[in-house]
């Protein structure tokens, strides 16, 4: 399994040239999994109009779960104590701190553009 970050995600199910060749082909080659936190991301871009969702943000997030038979990773407490750890090795983004730690609890590679994660060292990341 490999983690999309947020924008990743958005990006491969939108088709969308932002991300790179190597990303895509990361996620098309294995199963794909989102952090929960993600389906939250994705409402507040919306509802805040940052990103345009046809069919509104419910209506994408379940067409862009079955779509890509995605897994979403839920939010537990092991990962709440490990986000929380990341000290000034992170930025101080909840969501993006969230995400990091579920991809270090399930051991999996990050697909992300994100630079302060990349530089952090904290996690494998694709891009």
């Amino acid at each position: 399994m490999i983690l999309a970050d947020t924008h990743a995600w958005i990006w491969y199910v939108n088709a969308d040239s932002r991300l790179s060749g190597p990303a895509r082909a990361a996620l098309e080659r294995e199963d794909l999994g989102i952090a929960g936190i993600s389906l939250w991301e994705v409402a507040l871009l919306s509802q805040g109009g940052r990103i345009r969702l046809d069919g509104g943000a419910l209506h994408w997030i379940q067409s862009a779960v079955n779509l890509a038979q995605t897994s979403i990773l839920h939010f537990t407490p092991e990962i709440a104590v490990l986000s929380a750890g990341f000290g000034d090795t992170l930025h101080r983004d909840p969501a993006d701190r969230i995400i990091v730690a579920t991809a270090l609890h399930h051991g999996t590679r990050l697909v992300t553009a994100d630079r302060a994660i990349t530089q952090s060292g904290l996690v494998r990341t694709v891009w």
